[in-house]
């Protein structure tokens, strides 16, 4: 704690990160569709909006500072789609059949995105009700 005091001081400036993971499996669960259709487009960009101003509401209410993030779900993208499986079957979607990830954030499944173009057009407006970081990979055949 000392050096903590000594470099950092105090917390007043510092953002609570709200992350999330799997909203094209969201989109699968309950509308049995993904992200990339009109509707699983609609409700993830709902769902985050709805996120997005709960956290300036908490913000307004205690006066600590939350953002929202595309946090990379590295390993918690497989452990907790493991988990469900564990838990609910055949019941919940999951990417990979042996084994179970949620796709990144608000992210399309890559082997949904035809080009480049497409990607960042449907990403554009979702991207931007982030109050954090974003990542977007893209994963090209030629150099």
């Amino acid at each position: 704690l000392p050096a903590f005091t000594e470099y950092v001081g105090t917390l007043d400036n510092h953002f609570s990160t709200i992350g999330y993971l799997g909203a094209n499996e969201m989109c699968m669960n309950f509308l049995g569709e993904g992200i990339a259709s009109e509707e699983g487009y609609q409700l993830t960009y709902d769902v985050l909006t709805f996120m997005r101003d709960k956290l300036k509401d908490f913000q307004e209410e205690t006066g600590n500072l939350y953002n929202l993030e595309a946090t990379p779900a590295e390993s918690t993208s497989y452990k907790l789609a493991k988990k469900d499986k564990e838990l609910f079957g055949d019941k919940i979607y999951t990417q990979g059949d042996n084994a179970p990830y949620y796709t990144n954030s608000c992210h399309l499944p890559v082997k949904e995105v035809e080009n480049i173009d497409m990607l960042y057009k449907h990403q554009h407006k979702l991207q931007a009700l982030h109050t954090g970081g974003t990542v977007i990979h893209n994963y090209l055949e030629t150099p």
